[in-house]
């Protein structure tokens, strides 16, 4: 039974500036079970929701900014455009997805692109904190990613 891996690089060479560390995750064929929004201001998308019964539950992270998929920078893309590519590898027997994640506390994902569309209550019952609830139930954002 395939299972996610983490490789979670943590020297002094992979920690930027800006607090964040790079992250190598490999998940199994199928399904990633998250959802990718675009930030306002543009720059990487980022994991706004992760499936509680998701292969990848514990190894993405809600705030995650996803720079590379199999070492291909995604960072210049729309979150609709790098799903598209999750999904279209999603029969390979691994899919190597690169994140610069917040290190130390939690990290706040930046505010909501209004340029996805899926049905909103899908994204009100999945938000994982608090403060989006509100803010997510009245807007579209990207569909979940396979």
């Amino acid at each position: 039974d395939p299972t996610a891996r983490t490789s979670d690089s943590t020297a002094a060479s992979s920690i930027d500036a800006g607090g964040e560390r790079r992250v190598d995750i490999v998940a199994p064929p199928g399904k990633v079970g998250f959802i990718l929004v675009n930030p306002k201001p543009p720059g990487p998308p980022y994991v706004f929701s992760v499936q509680a019964d998701g292969v990848l539950v514990g190894q993405v992270h809600v705030g995650d900014k996803v720079v590379a998929v199999d070492d291909e920078d995604v960072q210049g893309m729309k979150a609709s455009d790098v799903s598209k590519m999750l999904s279209s590898r999603r029969e390979n027997p691994e899919r190597k997805i690169t994140v610069l994640r917040e290190v130390g506390g939690d990290s706040q994902p930046p505010p909501i692109s209004m340029t996805a569309s899926a049905p909103p209550s899908t994204i009100a019952q999945s938000a994982p904190f608090n403060d989006y609830r509100n803010l997510a139930s009245s807007m579209p954002v990207q569909a979940p990613t396979d």
